[in-house]
């Protein structure tokens, strides 16, 4: 709903994106992220990640099947702490 977001332009839906989609972040609550995998995998993303507590297995599975790979139920900031940690 934003027209920008930290001086980038916010977009309605992924449809309206021009160019192409590495990861599609979903922010919403279980029950509505189906619709926003949907959306990613229309748009041709290359992945899927769902963060902490917004699981949504048969979505998961929909976005591997077309292709995408899927993070779900992890936390980016956790993830590449870990990464650097390690």
């Amino acid at each position: 709903m934003a027209r920008t977001v930290l001086g980038e332009p916010g977009y309605a839906s992924l449809s309206d994106v021009p160019g192409t989609v590495d990861v599609v972040g979903v922010y919403r609550r279980s029950e509505y992220a189906g619709a926003v995998v949907d959306e990613a995998i229309a748009a041709g993303a290359g992945a899927v990640w769902l963060p902490i507590g917004v699981i949504d297995e048969a979505a998961g599975m929909r976005a591997r099947d077309a292709g995408l790979d899927v993070v779900m139920d992890r936390c980016p900031a956790v993830e590449w702490s870990l990464r650097r940690a390690g």
